[in-house]
């Protein structure tokens, strides 16, 4: 039994070690933050620079995709609703330990952007810690139910599980999370 976990304690070390490792090659700890409106002085030196010209040309080919929408008569509401919505990344990933009744062991590592309103960014900031923690409860409770075992990657499993977050981001942030977007999940068994 001790074996069993010491064995079970190195591996999740050498996941975790692995995930900074990579961050770190990576080119440090991934930004507080994308805003397509933040100002040039948001980043440091080239990123700041490449941030910009992303908003620039965000921007640009929104304007584009409206004036084509009024051109063909129609109203660019679906385009004029996503430009009003910013999204809060978080410092570090999920990592949410996965145990099957085969007794085989995993880890999903899990990379969650949300989309809020510009008035919520702040507090979404500040309330940040509250938000991991409903997340990190209802991926655990996730995880219990089966939704990381063999199809985890399926479509409707992954739907169901941005469903569930948007649930448990709104009972912090109330009407302001927007939606959920796993911008990565990787499973690693052991």
């Amino acid at each position: 039994m001790i074996i069993k976990a010491a064995s079970f304690l190195l591996q999740l070390i050498a996941v975790i070690g692995g995930v900074f490792l990579g961050l770190a090659l990576k080119g440090g700890p991934p930004a507080a933050s994308y805003d397509a409106g933040a100002p040039a002085d948001a980043g440091s030196g080239a990123e700041a620079g490449a941030d910009d010209q992303h908003a620039k040309s965000a921007k640009k080919d929104g304007k584009d995709k409206k004036a084509k929408d009024d051109k063909s008569g129609k109203a660019g509401k679906d385009s004029a609703e996503e430009e009003n919505y910013v999204y809060i990344r978080f410092g570090r990933q999920f990592i949410v330990p996965v145990v099957q009744t085969d007794g085989s062991n995993a880890l999903v590592v899990l990379d969650i952007n949300l989309e809020v309103t510009p008035s919520a960014s702040e507090t979404a900031y500040q309330q940040e810690p509250k938000v991991r923690d409903a997340l990190l409860s209802t991926l655990l409770e996730l995880s219990t139910e089966g939704a990381f075992n063999a199809s985890f990657t399926d479509q409707e499993n992954l739907e169901a599980i941005r469903t569930r977050l948007l649930t448990a981001a709104r009972q912090v942030l109330k009407d302001d999370v927007h939606g959920v977007l796993i911008l990565s999940i990787a499973r690693q068994s052991f």
